[in-house]
């Protein structure tokens, strides 16, 4: 009886925030499907709900115990959404949710099964899309990767210069646009920086290092990207490099992050055992 009543306040729960947050899903939807730096926020969801059900095992092993600081947590998600609604910041409403059914798991299952919680339903934060005003920061990433990929070409003997986001090659004049300045490929790297050092990682403080890794590593892979580029339109020619651009680029740009944050992971496994003797 008391299981039957929990799941019927669950689904009254359930259907009333679907109904308060179905406008800010839409808009996420939206998102997903025009924002080119949030391509993957269809797969986020499938993730967490692959990490809850790597879960059940060891919540089998976990008694259930309502704990009242979730009804506390519920409150400040809701105080959220009202702030988001209130002020049209729809990254708050939707990290709102978030709040909301931490509170939730908390009240219903109690601070132990909480913890095991955390990160798969945390992980859902990498499928909101930032604010605008934060891709502010691909003006630097635009100087940096065009200064550093102009400076390796130049070491390894190729006729470049560059004028500002602009490199000239003899026969190519490769522009690094917003497109090309690393938020893609550092939206996407870091979210699936997190989740290898979730899966591979054995403590908490070599998880937070490896994902801490995976910012330089999408950086160094986005300049690898234009160094690539540049290469195709000096042995190759104009045509062949805009079309790696077109259809290659993001590819090459997952393989080497992939690479990088495999040989960093497994690095830090190796010091991590040379330290423990």
């Amino acid at each position: 009886m008391k299981k039957n009543l929990i799941k019927l306040q669950i689904g009254v729960i359930g259907a009333v925030l679907l109904y308060m947050y179905w406008p800010v899903f839409c808009w996420m939807i939206e998102q997903w499907e025009n924002n080119p730096n949030y391509t993957h926020g269809y797969i986020v969801p499938l993730a967490c709900g692959y990490l809850i059900f790597k879960k059940r095992e060891i919540l089998k092993k976990i008694p259930a115990k309502a704990s009242m600081a979730g009804i506390r947590l519920f409150g400040v998600g809701m105080l959220l959404y009202l702030l988001g609604n209130r002020i049209e910041f729809v990254q708050i409403s939707l990290f709102s949710f978030l709040v909301v059914v931490f509170g939730l798991v908390l009240f219903y299952q109690g601070r132990e099964r909480f913890r095991e919680f955390i990160f798969p339903l945390g992980y859902f934060i990498f499928a909101i899309p930032m604010p605008e005003y934060l891709e502010s920061f691909t003006i630097p990433l635009k100087s940096m990767a065009s200064k550093v990929s102009t400076d390796i070409m130049q070491m390894f003997g190729f006729n470049v210069i560059r004028e500002g986001n602009i490199i000239f090659l003899p026969n190519y004049t490769l522009e690094v646009a917003t497109a090309c300045s690393g938020l893609k490929s550092l939206v996407l790297v870091t979210a699936v920086g997190a989740l290898y050092a979730y899966l591979t990682q054995r403590t908490i403080g070599r998880k937070w290092l490896l994902f801490a890794f995976s910012v330089p590593i999408a950086v160094l892979a986005n300049i690898a990207r234009i160094v690539m580029v540049a290469m195709l339109a000096s042995f190759y020619g104009e045509k062949l490099a805009f079309d790696f651009v077109h259809d290659f680029s993001g590819i090459f740009v997952f393989v080497v992050a992939g690479i990088l944050l495999a040989v960093t992971g497994v690095m830090i496994e190796w010091i991590a055992k040379k330290r423990a003797g």
